[in-house]
């Protein structure tokens, strides 16, 4: 008899976009020479779970350093962070051609690194962590980011000259901050992004921070110190909530910050800050709260002249608004009808003689050319034993004259109703919607 013996292999696997991902053997990896760069190659796994550390060697012999990271070729995916430290033979990430997404942080900070440019990284499209670019003296194009969508955080640094390689990221998570830079003078490639957490600009040659014209809420901290050739704010314009606003020690050159007055709810408060409000050390009009409000003159208001109405629709004419402040465009016109009714009566009642006409005045207050009824009503109470020896008239103040009863025939002996809802008027009230009286 025969026995035959089979041995079942179980490799880890992980469901990823529609493929089978091979786990690698360990959650994390920390990589100082070349040999184990090619040895994590050769097990040909493409999901590393925990951290992937690529640092500098602790051999003597310069010759194990790592110079590529060729092996890596098949990882398309990395569950912690990733950080490149102080590695100083490796001038190219070209290993990391097939990297998707990496869950945690990633790193590119230290100035020995002699990675000069991203573009190994043109399939990553996601970094759940923070991505941090900077200080690194030799960095000096992230175009290789053009695939990056979305990031958990966003902190640039010193030595980065452009950030055009952004250009396509619609989402920062967490905090946004740009600080000590002294090569970085546009932000443009911000434009998509709508919210952060905190924003924090700091010590940098920034003059404007046009690129964030999008950016209506900050979840925290709005944070702008030191940056002394930073000349407005109105890249600020959308900004419409912060969790608390410092805007301190930019000095002379920052004195136009109406970018924020909407965040401070121009004109008239209360603000949208809802945590401490600090503006000081800047120019003259952004030197406190105070002098951005009272910077602002902000849209004339519209003028209503003239309401046309016809049937149940009302038109408007109207003088446009003008403003100077860029801050504060005209993006359009809305109007709404509110207020409530207004009536006038005759009080107490007037002895109705035979053959002798009767004249009464109402006054009705608060109601001009500018405004409109929706209807007009006329109620009358009339004690006669014949109405159809009766003539009722409506004069307006422009002299309009409008017949309401004329010898007509009512249910009863009296003149009891309202017109022209239970009473039929000769005359429309319309007619006398848009006078003033």
């Amino acid at each position: 008899m025969n026995i035959v013996t089979r041995l079942l292999v179980l490799l880890p696997l992980l469901w990823v976009e529609g493929v089978w991902s091979v786990d690698c053997p360990q959650e994390n990896y920390t990589l100082r020479t070349q040999a184990e760069v090619d040895a994590l190659g050769a097990i040909a796994c493409d999901h590393i779970v925990g951290r992937l550390h690529v640092t500098f060697s602790t051999h003597s012999d310069s010759s194990k350093n790592i110079i590529n990271l060729d092996g890596l070729s098949s990882i398309t995916s990395i569950g912690g962070a990733v950080l490149f430290k102080e590695n100083s033979a490796l001038e190219s990430l070209d290993g990391l051609a097939n990297l998707i997404s990496v869950g945690g942080d990633l790193q590119f900070g230290q100035n020995s690194t002699a990675i000069t440019d991203l573009e190994g990284l043109t399939s990553l499209t996601n970094v759940g962590g923070a991505l941090t670019l900077g200080p690194n003296a030799r960095l000096r194009s992230v175009d290789g980011l053009v695939g990056l969508t979305s990031v958990g955080g966003l902190v640039i640094g010193a030595g980065i000259p452009n950030i055009d390689g952004l250009g396509n990221l619609t989402s920062i998570e967490g905090s946004l901050t740009i600080q000590y830079n002294d090569d970085l003078a546009d932000i443009t490639a911000l434009e998509n992004i709508t919210s952060v957490e905190n924003l924090s600009i700091v010590d940098t040659h920034l003059t404007n921070l046009d690129g964030l014209r999008n950016l209506t809420r900050i979840g925290s901290s709005l944070y702008i110190y030191e940056n002394w050739y930073l000349t407005d704010l109105d890249g600020l314009a959308s900004l419409t909530s912060a969790g608390s606003l410092v805007i301190y020690a930019n000095r002379a050159q920052l004195r136009n910050c109406q970018g924020v007055a909407r965040v401070l709810c121009w004109p008239s408060g209360p603000s949208n800050v809802g945590g401490n409000t600090s503006v000081t050390g800047n120019g003259s009009g952004c030197n406190s709260t105070y002098d951005i409000l009272n910077s602002v003159s902000g849209p004339t208001q519209p003028a209503i002249s003239q309401v046309y109405t016809y049937s149940s629709t009302i038109k408007l004419a109207f003088m446009r608004s003008t403003t100077t402040d860029t801050a504060f465009p005209i993006t359009g016109y809305s109007a709404s009808c509110d207020g409530s009714s207004v009536s006038a009566s005759d009080w107490p009642a007037t002895v109705l003689l035979n053959d002798a006409a009767i004249q009464n005045a109402l006054t009705v207050s608060g109601y001009g050319p500018a405004s409109a009824m929706a209807t007009i009503e006329v109620e009358i109470d009339i004690t006669h034993e014949d109405p159809t020896n009766l003539r009722v008239t409506l004069t307006s103040p422009e002299g309009t004259e409008l017949v309401l009863w004329n010898q007509g025939t009512s249910d009863g002996a009296d003149l009891i109703g309202t017109f022209p809802t239970s009473l039929s008027a000769v005359d429309s009230l319309d007619s006398i919607a848009t006078q003033t009286m």
